[in-house]
């Protein structure tokens, strides 16, 4: 049992209560008592009275002081503030998982409608390059001169099926098959004279009619020498037979059944995993998404790949800084430097050269161009940045009028991190041929060395309507805004009540002892 208390020692026990009070009016004890226990203050200040707690045995010099309720207002505001730092910090990451798992693009979902019906606008422009010295070029007097013209562009609405995606679906169709068979017998030159409307929509050739009348005698023996499929009323063009036609089926991930991370990318390619073209697997791989949409939660560390069919290959971009679109904050990838080198400076790009013979390799396989011909059954098309940037030295020198410029012939995308869409992006690729000097040939019997002559460079500009913007800002960013406005008040609230009541119990405890 608790031994009693004298009166004379604590002041008057109310046993009611359970609580024994003091007061001031024995001063000797009050003093002793004020000592050894700890006060709160009310709203007028200091109280002198203590109250201890008689439940439990009182032993000497012990403290025992019931928390006041300011006391407990701090240390929930304290809580409180330190919880809501804690979610500050990880808010990116949980508004991630929760994008991820609603944004999906199974159909008759949602975001699928959203996605397959948002006519967003889309430019196709192209630049041609004009010959300057045909004729001192081919014999071989003269380095090829050339001069930009355009630009030439197409403004559509497209929907954003797969077939349209955003790896810059230009060169469909601009093939060279068999013509180089038919040059000698019809005394056709390495330059011909064309309109820009001709070059985009058709030239009709009489190489090809030839070519259709071979072709007709061979395919009675099975054989197809010139696949006149690709030249519609036997003339080329570069939009020539554009009709819209699909260039897959895609299979794609629809970030279902914990694909999240993979959402867009591509398992799939005309029902093939992978391609069957060049040297390793690595190079064969169908890497990324199709260029319009990846997972959610894009990092400024991520490297993001894309397949562009057109050229049998994937592409990357990396993060170069933080930029804004139509006030929504994005980051800004674009092609690095290394993304089409050669083997030497990209090893990775080791298995994209074809050549046999070393000296070969050693000559073609360098910075800056990717050589189409194993994509496109031998023809020696040529892709790169427009005016030849980040290419080799040799092939720059080779031609005099380029002017290669980072800021408007570098592929870019503005892409918003917390979703993973594009909201403005420029592809842009060049394509050129390249012809080998040969004896037998008009028109290349003269040549100085093997050149590559510069056709075009074309760039695919998709962009976000204002609709869309304010959509997209009202419905995602401005919860997240108000989010964290309310984290960041209950932070600094917190912060201001806890460091308040510390000072409040520091100049309490001076007053006190």
């Amino acid at each position: 049992m608790r031994p009693p208390v004298k009166n004379q020692s604590f002041g008057n026990l109310s046993h009611d209560s359970g609580v024994l009070e003091m007061d001031n009016r024995s001063s000797g004890h009050s003093r002793s008592a004020s000592n050894a226990t700890s006060c709160y203050s009310n709203d007028t200040g200091f109280n002198d009275q203590i109250y201890l707690d008689t439940t439990q045995p009182l032993l000497f010099g012990q403290k025992i002081c019931r928390i006041n309720t300011k006391s407990w207002i701090i240390l929930i505001s304290f809580i409180l503030s330190l919880l809501a730092c804690l979610c500050y910090a990880y808010l990116p990451i949980l508004v991630v998982k929760i994008l991820q798992t609603i944004i999906n693009i199974e159909p008759n979902g949602e975001f699928y409608n959203f996605w397959i019906q948002s006519n967003e606008p889309t430019e196709v422009g192209i630049h041609f390059f004009h010959i300057e010295n045909p004729w001192a070029v081919e014999n071989g007097l003269e380095k090829l001169k050339i001069k930009e013209t355009g630009r030439y562009y197409f403004n559509t609405i497209v929907p954003n099926y797969l077939e349209n995606s955003f790896g810059l679906n230009l060169f469909s169709h601009f093939s060279y098959r068999g013509i180089n068979d038919f040059l000698v017998s019809h005394n056709q030159t390495l330059f011909i004279n064309v309109t820009i409307r001709e070059l985009i929509y058709g030239y009709r050739l009489n190489i090809l009619d030839t070519a259709q009348s071979y072709n007709s005698m061979f395919n009675q023996f099975g054989f197809d020498i010139m696949p006149t499929k690709f030249f519609p009323n036997n003339s080329f063009g570069i939009m020539n037979g554009r009709n819209g036609t699909p260039d897959g089926p895609y299979e794609m991930y629809t970030g279902f059944s914990n694909t999240q991370n993979k959402f867009g990318f591509i398992k799939t390619w005309n029902n093939k995993t992978k391609l069957d073209i060049w040297k390793k697997d690595s190079c064969n791989a169908i890497n990324g998404t199709d260029g319009t949409i990846f997972p959610a939660g894009v990092t400024m560390n991520d490297r993001l790949d894309f397949f562009i069919p057109d050229i049998c290959r994937s592409l990357f971009i990396t993060f170069q800084e933080k930029s804004s679109y139509k006030g929504i904050e994005t980051y800004l990838f674009s092609a690095p430097n290394n993304v089409l080198a050669g083997r030497h400076t990209n090893p990775d790009n080791e298995c994209f050269c074809i050549e046999e013979d070393e000296e070969l390799a050693e000559k073609r396989c360098v910075d800056g161009i990717f050589d189409l011909a194993g994509c496109q059954n031998g023809i020696p098309l040529i892709i790169s940045l427009p005016h030849f940037l980040d290419a080799d030295p040799t092939v720059v020198e080779q031609i005099e009028g380029l002017k290669p410029d980072p800021s408007k012939h570098r592929p870019e995308l503005h892409i918003e991190p917390t979703m993973g869409l594009v909201i403005h992006g420029d592809s842009r690729l060049q394509m050129s041929i390249r012809v080998v000097p040969n004896e037998n040939m008009n028109g290349f019997n003269k040549l100085r060395d093997e050149l590559y002559i510069p056709i075009f460079w074309g760039y695919k500009k998709l962009g976000m309507s204002d609709d869309t913007a304010r959509s997209l800002k009202l419905r995602l960013f401005t919860p997240i805004k108000i989010v964290k406005f309310i984290l960041i008040s209950l932070i600094l609230g917190g912060l201001i009540t806890s460091i308040y009541g510390f000072f409040r119990w520091i100049i309490f405890s001076k007053k006190l002892f």
